[in-house]
């Protein structure tokens, strides 16, 4: 069953959606979408359905989020092609690094005098804004997240856990349950994963609803993108059968919409082995996918502050801890040793979500003089995250964000802003218009880990 989802001849090439030369592969696209919203419902294959399979299966803030998306990419990929009776048919992706708004051809409600079915309404993001004017418009938080530095650290991630997500710490073999059961979100998730979820708005905002809007397609697209580039530039995918040998339980549809398919982890690694290729990564060889893969070392914890009951932040919280000997060596080795040797993570575990929608939440480390308004191109930020949960994603403090502070830390020490024995982690919530949040949101734990 996984070949007839996923096998296909000949290899198709995943363009830019923004590079004119790649026009034409978004004319297909959207043709493509059409002809699936013109389906009966009924149909496994039909645009509603697709939602519904994200609703019912997708993982999200674990380890299966970069094989499943990838799954349910070729998926909808083999269903247009099979629609349009046109092989080549290949999905483009938005590359928000390089183009801060939505791709022209999705803003307009009418195209050529009819329905455009790549229009959906509703959306934060309007035609003439970009993802600076809906993130923190009077700060530097979209280049932060989605710019070319913050691509290049996230790429520089030497394992897979710390690049695609963390598994759940309690998980100890392959059946179906640990699917959707969180563990813990890496940068590439947390960081231009949710916040271009909630930066569009809408049902993108959504997880239950999301790929109603099409464009959600072409964002997971440019995530997969990353990872073939990650696994390109050398770096092997995770060893552990946990990951390897998982199969997604007839998740997926096949092109003829006869019957859904199982797909196993391993099974998707390679894209050149699914029939596709992109256009940034024609003629590199996938080295990393391509060698044996790598345990992910587990945290080890240097640092853990506890909540016998949840704590609530607000305007600017501190959450101070003792240093030990052990993680002032660690922090003083990794900030002036010319090896890379290992990182420091801080994971803010036991989240409770607010209610609303649209909130960030800034990370900062031994900032003195930190308030609401302190930008993100402080010396001292060290990452933030948003909520791309809903009900049926999330219960009461079931989410974990993991912020590498490796870099951080290497600035501060350079300013010698590390030699006290407080190591304090501060998180300051805001909305995406850049006001204080006072509403709840809680967090049951900060462990500070060596990786």
């Amino acid at each position: 069953m996984a070949a007839q989802v996923l096998g296909r001849s000949p290899l198709k090439v995943r363009r830019s959606a923004t590079d004119p030369s790649a026009a034409d592969a978004v004319e297909m696209y959207r043709e493509a979408v059409r002809a699936m919203k013109a389906l009966p419902d009924s149909d496994i294959r039909s645009w509603g359905s697709l939602s519904r399979i994200h609703r019912d299966f997708c993982p999200h803030h674990n380890w299966y989020f970069l094989p499943w998306h990838r799954a349910y990419l070729v998926a909808l990929e083999s269903i247009g092609a099979e629609l349009l009776g046109e092989p080549d048919f290949a999905v483009p992706y938005w590359d928000w690094t390089s183009y801060r708004q939505l791709p022209p051809q999705f803003v307009q409600e009418q195209h050529q005098g009819v329905e455009n079915p790549l229009f959906h309404s509703g959306r934060r993001m309007g035609p003439n804004d970009t993802l600076t004017t809906v993130l923190m418009p009077f700060g530097v938080d979209a280049e932060q997240i989605f710019g070319q530095g913050n691509i290049d650290d996230i790429l520089s991630a030497d394992t897979f856990q710390l690049f695609g997500s963390f598994k759940n710490a309690g998980q100890n073999d392959t059946d179906p349950s640990w699917q959707r059961r969180r563990g813990t979100g890496a940068k590439l998730e947390r960081e231009p994963h949710d916040y271009a979820h909630g930066g569009v708005g809408g049902d993108m905002g959504n997880p239950s609803v999301s790929p109603n809007d099409p464009i959600f397609y072409l964002h997971h697209c440019n995530l997969d993108r990353l990872w073939d580039f990650w696994n390109k530039a050398g770096n092997p995918n995770e060893a552990d059968v946990n990951w390897r040998d998982f199969v997604f339980v007839q998740n997926f549809p096949l092109a003829d919409g006869s019957a859904s398919a199982d797909v196993t982890v391993s099974d998707t690694e390679v894209p050149e082995n699914l029939g596709f290729v992109y256009d940034t990564g024609l003629g590199v060889v996938n080295i990393g996918a391509a060698s044996q893969n790598v345990l992910s070392p587990q945290p080890r914890t240097l640092l853990q502050q506890t909540f016998a009951q949840q704590a609530s932040i607000a305007a600017a919280t501190d959450f101070p801890q003792l240093a030990t000997e052990e993680f002032m060596a660690l922090s003083q080795e990794v900030a002036f040793s010319q090896e890379r040797t290992q990182r420091i993570v801080a994971f803010v575990n036991g989240v409770t979500p607010p209610d609303e929608l649209g909130i960030g939440v800034r990370v900062f480390l031994n900032c003195p003089y930190l308030t609401p308004v302190t930008p993100v191109d402080d010396p001292h930020y060290a990452g933030s995250f948003t909520f791309f949960v809903d009900s049926e994603h999330s219960s009461h403090g079931d989410l974990s964000f993991a912020i590498d502070l490796t870099n951080t830390i290497r600035r501060l020490a350079l300013e010698n802003e590390l030699d006290s024995d407080q190591f304090n982690v501060q998180l300051v919530p805001l909305t995406y218009d850049g006001q204080v949040y006072d509403g709840a949101i809680e967090i049951g734990e900060i462990e500070i880990a060596a990786i």
